[in-house]
């Protein structure tokens, strides 16, 4: 079964990106499995996850945002409620997974949103 954000996600950018899945653990540090949207839409489904699980963006201007790139792998790595997380290229999906493997397990709990809602500001806007 494919989580309806997933399914509008592949549709608002043309099957272009990739999805990062993160399996959370109590006791572990959390697993990650990358998808492509192509990849997604052969198999009709994908890694197994929260029927009603919300969808973070990465965007590829985390490139030229290193806080917010370092937020972002962060997030990925120890935010529990982070459990999938569209990325605009396959690359950038892979450096996210990488960064965010070589943190110490520390989970938390986050308003996520908030990140959302700075990543989408202009530069320079508080």
């Amino acid at each position: 079964m494919l989580v309806p954000a997933v399914l509008d996600l592949i549709h608002i950018f043309d099957a272009v990106g990739s999805f990062i899945f993160v399996d959370q653990g109590v006791d572990r540090k959390p697993t990650f499995h990358i998808q492509t949207c192509n990849a997604i839409l052969s198999a009709d489904s994908h890694y197994p996850t929260k029927p009603d699980a919300s969808v973070l963006y990465a965007g590829s201007q985390l490139r030229e945002k290193p806080d917010m790139l370092r937020e972002m792998v962060t997030t990925i790595a120890n935010d529990v409620s982070a459990t999938v997380i569209y990325v605009e290229d396959d690359a950038l999906a892979h450096y996210l997974v990488e960064e965010a493997a070589k943190l110490p397990h520390a989970p938390f709990l986050s308003g996520s949103g908030m990140l959302m809602d700075h990543m989408m500001r202009p530069s320079g806007c508080p």
